[in-house]
């Protein structure tokens, strides 16, 4: 099982090129600022990170068994969630280094991403189907729209305040504002385990690549 990187966009087939192996990773987050990459490993209950070439492994911390996986690069905080088999399931923050561990929520989710406009994490319930969403802290958690679907809805990405999640096996795109509304915009027959948008920030970049990484179980 092992983490893996490929050009896009490229002029030549995709070809995917090995960075690290991970036991079971399930959530990544890329830290845009110092070129790193994190990731979860649910069976170990670990959370790693690296350079993005696979150098510098180091041990972030060791919980529960973890799932998804955010990263707040402003206030430099990484988020993530414990699941199953345990009977209390949180989200939680740390500092890049593993320090300052904090519960900010007592609920399980399944998809973390945060919308740096509104300063605010969203969630999924895998349970209730119900896209959820607090501040930074944990504070005004509320329930922003409900897919009526249960234990279907994993994967969530958040780009200019618009939200993305899987639902089974399609993409809904949900707009908060002038009025709450949902949309499929991809439907596929297999079913969808998480999503990643990405736009590109040339400050970011010392070139005009991106790179995407995948998690292969």
């Amino acid at each position: 099982m092992n983490i893996y990187r490929f050009q896009y966009p490229s002029k030549q087939a995709y070809i995917s090129e090995y960075v690290i192996s991970a036991d079971k990773p399930i959530g990544i987050a890329i830290d845009p600022l110092y070129d790193k990459v994190y990731w979860t490993e649910y069976t170990t209950g670990k959370l790693y990170g690296c350079n993005l070439n696979g150098s510098n492994k180091s041990l972030i911390l060791h919980d529960d068994p973890l799932y998804a996986l955010t990263l707040d690069y402003q206030n430099r905080w990484l988020y993530y969630s414990t699941t199953y088999p345990k009977k209390i399931r949180r989200i939680r923050r740390c500092r890049l280094d593993g320090t300052e561990i904090q519960t900010v929520i007592d609920e399980e989710a399944t998809g973390l991403s945060i919308d740096f406009n509104e300063e605010r994490l969203y969630w999924m319930d895998f349970k209730t189907g119900d896209l959820k969403s607090a501040y930074l802290n944990g504070t005004n958690n509320k329930t922003v729209f409900s897919t009526n679907t249960t234990l279907k809805n994993i994967g969530i990405s958040i780009l200019d305040s618009k939200i993305y999640c899987a639902n089974f096996n399609q993409l809904l795109k949900v707009t908060l504002s002038p009025i709450t509304s949902a949309s499929v915009i991809y439907k596929g027959t297999e079913r969808i385990y998480g999503l990643l948008l990405y736009k590109e920030k040339k400050k970011w970049r010392k070139s005009g690549d991106v790179d995407h990484y995948c998690s292969e179980n």
